[in-house]
């Protein structure tokens, strides 16, 4: 599927690039590097303090990967990274069987490998495991993720809205908030301890609880996941309307039959008539 983006973008009048801010300072320590790095992208991108509704849509419309999702039977297989050869441009494949939240912190650290690879200019593909050893970069994505998806400011803000830390110190309390940003309660706990609005103590003990009694409260936990990246769709079907390829090649790239890409092209031209509107969606 991604030879096939690349292939499609020369029928493009402006082809597919990856916008992003390169790390700004490569050699500071890592921890420092990817918290910064998560707020240039978010300001690039015009995304604020606010939580990311759809992480998918931001790195598909904003970022320009396309992401894809598969059910992979093995549950240590969390996501992978993957370049054209020899030049910027990317896709992401997410495990469709892993929860909501383990997925939205997937796709953010699969993001965070890829500003960490165009910024020095190696473009080898990634897949991310877990529990996978902590090297530079893999820290880098991790840091990354959690800053990208849960900033400093938005806790802060959401923390000022409270009407006392007790409203926060407590399981229900950190699910809320995890559920906010779309983030695990453990991702949670940790980004509080790292802006010290709880403590080392505090956090560890609602894990412990957690551990024990489990967490029912976050919500659309099991949100299904298309397994077709809708940037990439999208491309499929301007490159037929432009004339570029046949029915038949796009449903193949599609991975569905001839009469069901025509009815995905019929739906595409109700919502957008012309065909200069498609190119731009594309």
């Amino acid at each position: 599927h991604l030879q096939d983006f690349e292939a499609i973008g020369s029928l493009m009048e402006e082809p597919p690039t990856l916008q992003y801010a390169p790390i700004s300072s490569p050699d500071a320590q890592t921890i420092d590097a990817a918290n910064a790095s998560a707020g240039q992208q978010r300001e690039l991108l015009g995304l604020g303090t606010e939580p990311i509704a759809d992480i998918r849509s931001v790195l598909e419309e904003k970022v320009g990967v396309p992401v894809f999702g598969r059910a992979v039977d093995d549950d240590q297989f969390l996501g992978m990274l993957l370049f054209a050869p020899d030049q910027p441009l990317a896709a992401i494949l997410v495990n469709a069987k892993t929860r909501t939240s383990r997925r939205n912190f997937s796709m953010a650290h699969e993001w965070g490998h890829l500003v960490w690879k165009l910024s020095r200019g190696d473009l080898a593909s990634d897949i991310f495991y877990r529990n996978e050893p902590n090297g530079e970069e893999e820290m880098f994505a991790n840091v990354f993720a959690a800053q990208v998806l849960v900033p400093d400011d938005g806790i802060e803000n959401f923390w000022e809205q409270c009407p006392g830390p007790e409203d926060v110190v407590s399981p229900e309390g950190v699910q809320k908030l995890a559920s906010r940003f779309g983030v695990s309660f453990q991702v949670m706990t940790y980004r509080l301890q790292n802006t010290e609005l709880l403590s080392a103590q505090e956090a560890d003990e609602l894990r412990q609880h957690v551990a024990t009694w489990g967490c029912p409260y976050h919500r659309n936990e099991w949100c299904d996941l298309a397994a077709m990246s809708p940037l990439y769709q999208c491309h499929v079907i301007y490159a037929y309307v432009r004339g570029g390829l046949s029915a038949a090649k796009c449903a193949n790239m599609l991975d569905v039959t001839a009469a069901a890409f025509v009815e995905l092209v019929d739906e595409a031209e109700a919502e957008l008539p012309q065909e200069a509107t498609i190119a731009q969606a594309g």
